[in-house]
Formats: structure tokens, sequence, C-alpha cells
């Protein structure tokens, strides 16, 4: 009798065929057996096909959908299916009266899992043909799952049912199945993971919490894709721009995302903001000039990156902020070197403005206004004045070359340049 209801898995149809076998005159271990093997493939479909005729379209559509799947919930059956939670119940009480699914896992937050019998998976074709629309459920399942981006398969089930909770505007649910999950597995990195972002999805969003959870998660050496991005969420909303650099720094030749590039860049602005605000300005300064060689750096070495425009719309920025920070810093023109080195530098990083050209050029003749009102000859001076002549000259070429250049802008430089050659020949004369 044990394996009479191994064989037919409880199904009162099933167990009738095998009956029917042995009213034919086999004995029962022959007729177990024959239906176990090639000789009952024909009697199983039969058997299938009767019962499915008792099934409404809804049922059926159930059934296929977990054939599918192989295992679900009724929540994630109720996003396959576009059907209400009630609805999928109901359906679920039709199957249970033909055996045709399994409950297990009935403790866990957001429903038992389900599934349906190994023999009755294999009747998938033929439950294919009796099913109105089975491309749309496929495609619906497929895209169910691949929305869950699920963990490995020894937590791929608990993981897809947080995720589906999530969907199906569950959080506190979902936020319950992660704890539970996390007692289970407390050295897991993807649950530690899973439960970070769980904190995060909760219609307060719990970020101290969600903190510790990605630490940990990053500590056990968890590779989620999505580990970083979640964590620097976190770190945002608790105001830990410092925390954001740290876990986002990469190596000298390693080529980071853009994604990565703008959560840096914020967190420097933010910093530099900071700074600013408590008058700490060359600081301020500072780090509006990492954040923006940092940018023109990874725009140089990786062609391919996403969001071109806006990491060039940040560099500009933020070199642009730091010539001004470092024109505000100088009051003395013994000093205004500084700021045309800056405009070098938003040069040399592709900040070109006509605005900044003019600012940096004027600095740089003011200061040699200055050194030559100096007492006595200024002979290193005189030699860092040719050095930067000759980028002025450098410069110059360059705008000239490009596609849109501006003729009076050159013009004003080139001018500039002549005047200070010829106050450079005389300086020597001096």
């Amino acid at each position: 009798m044990k394996r009479f209801h191994k064989v037919t898995e409880g199904s009162p149809t099933f167990a009738s065929s095998v009956l029917r076998l042995v009213s034919l005159g086999e004995g029962i271990d022959h007729a177990l057996t024959s239906w176990e093997g090639g000789d009952g493939e024909e009697v199983r479909s039969f058997a299938f096909e009767r019962e499915l005729d008792q099934l409404p379209d809804s049922t059926r559509n159930v059934l296929f959908a977990l054939c599918i799947l192989s295992e679900s919930t009724l929540v994630e059956l109720s996003g396959v299916l576009l059907r209400s939670v009630q609805q999928i119940r109901d359906d679920f009480a039709e199957l249970r009266k033909y055996h045709l699914i399994v409950h297990v896992e009935t403790d866990l937050p957001g429903g038992a899992r389900i599934t349906a019998p190994g023999s009755i998976r294999m009747m998938r074709e033929i439950l294919k043909n009796k099913v109105r629309d089975p491309k749309k459920i496929e495609t619906a399942c497929v895209k169910i799952r691949n929305s869950s981006n699920r963990s490995r398969s020894e937590f791929g089930f608990e993981i897809q049912r947080v995720v589906t909770l999530w969907a199906h505007g569950h959080p506190q649910d979902a936020m319950d199945l992660a704890e539970v999950l996390d007692r289970r597995h407390p050295n897991d990195p993807d649950i530690k993971c899973l439960l970070g972002r769980a904190y995060l999805r909760l219609p307060t969003p719990d970020a101290k919490k969600s903190e510790l959870s990605f630490r940990k998660a990053s500590e056990l050496g968890c590779q989620r894709p999505e580990l970083q991005s979640l964590w620097v969420e976190t770190k945002a909303a608790l105001g830990d721009w410092t925390g954001i650099l740290e876990i986002t720094k990469f190596g000298e030749k390693d080529n980071p995302a853009a994604e990565t590039l703008m959560a840096r860049a914020e967190a420097y602005r933010q910093l530099a903001e900071t700074e600013r605000r408590i008058l700490n300005t060359r600081t301020a300064a500072e780090r509006f000039s990492v954040a923006g060689r940092e940018i023109d750096k990874a725009l140089c070495q990786d062609k391919s990156l996403r969001h071109v425009q806006e990491l060039r719309q940040l560099r500009k920025e933020f070199l642009t902020a730091h010539v001004e920070l470092i024109e505000r810093l100088t009051v003395d023109a013994d000093n205004y070197l500084d700021v045309w080195l800056a405009v070098v530098l938003c040069f040399d990083c592709f900040v070109r403005t006509p605005r900044i050209m003019r600012l940096g050029v004027g600095r740089l003749f003011e200061w040699w206004r200055a050194v030559e009102r100096r007492e006595g000859l200024a002979e290193s001076s005189a030699k860092v004045l040719d050095l930067q002549l000759r980028k002025l000259r450098t410069m110059i070429v360059s705008l000239r070359d490009q596609e849109s250049s501006d003729p009076v802008l050159i013009l004003e430089l080139e001018d500039l340049a002549g005047t200070l050659d010829e106050r450079r020949s005389n300086y020597n004369l001096h």
C-alpha cells in the first residue's frame, strides 16, 4: 500500500487507473510496475487528460504556471496570472481535490511554498494544449523569475518570495521573511544583503539597520552586483559621504562604472559644500579638483563608459568650482599664478570655457606684473613664466584646432601672450 500511494502520488484518478489494470487480471506489483514504466505512459496521459477535463480554465492556468515555475506561492502566481490572491487560493482548493499540488514550508511569511508532483510536471505538454494562451503564461513566468535576480539555488526560492512580496506591495511581510531567513542562515552573505535591502523597502526605511546588514554582507564576501549601489543609497540617507568614498574606492588601473563615478561625485560635492560652509575653502577647492580629475581620468581610460554627458557636465562643474574657489582665496597678486595653474588643470581636463580661459590668462599677466615690481631680478620666476608661456601657446593652438573655435577668444589670448613675451624680453634687460 505504501508503494501504491507513492507511485500514484495520492491522485484518485491515477489510483483508479492502476486498479483498473488490476481488475483486468494483473497483480498489484506488476500493475504498479507497468504504470511507472513505458507501458503506463499512455494510461497516465489518458488519466491526466480526464482530470484536466474536470478543471475550469483558470485552474488549468494555475497548474500550467506552476509546472513552468516548479515551485511558487499564492502571491507570485497572482502576479503571473494577474488574478487576486483569493482567486488563486480557490484554484488551489480545486487542484488539491485531485491531488495535483503539494504544500511545503507553511511556516514562512508570505504563504506556503507550492509545487506540483513530478508526474504532473511531466505532463506539461498535455496541459499546454489545454490552456488557451500558454505563450502568455510562459512569458510572464520567465519575466517574474528574471526580475528576481535570484541567488544560489540553495536560497533561490526564498529570495524569490521576498522579491515577489515587494512587487505586490507587502514590504513588511518581505521584511519578516528576510529576518526568518537571516536567523536560519546568519552567516550567509547573500541573505545579509537581502536583509539590508528589506530594511530600505519598509514604508519608513531603517537606514541604520540596513547599513549594518550591508557592512556584514561585505565582510562575509558578498558578490551580489546590487550590494554596492544599495550600500551607497543607505550611506547617502545617513549622510555618510566619506563612507561612500571608502566603499566605492577603486584601484589605479581599474575602470569604474559610471554609476560608481556619479555616486562618488555626489559624495565629493557634499563634502566640498560642507567644507565651504565652515569656511574651509582650500579643502573644498581640493575636493572639487580631485573629483574633476577622477572623472576626467575615467573618461579618458574607458571610451565605452555610460552616462558620458552627465559625467562631462560633472567634470566641468567641479573643475570650474575649483578655479572659482582658488580665485576667491587668492587676494595677493604675487600668488595669482595659483589661479592660472588651476585654469591649466581645467584646460588639460577639457574644461575650456571662454570665461575661465580669460580669467586664467588675466591672472597670469597680473602675476607677472607683480614680479616686475619686485626689487632685483627674480630668475626663478622668469623661468616659471617661460614655462607657462609655452603652455599658453600650446593651449592657443589646441583652441584654434577645435571644430567650433572662438576667434575672438583666440585673438585676445594671442595678444596677451605677445605682450607677455615682450615684457619677458624687457625683464632680462632690466
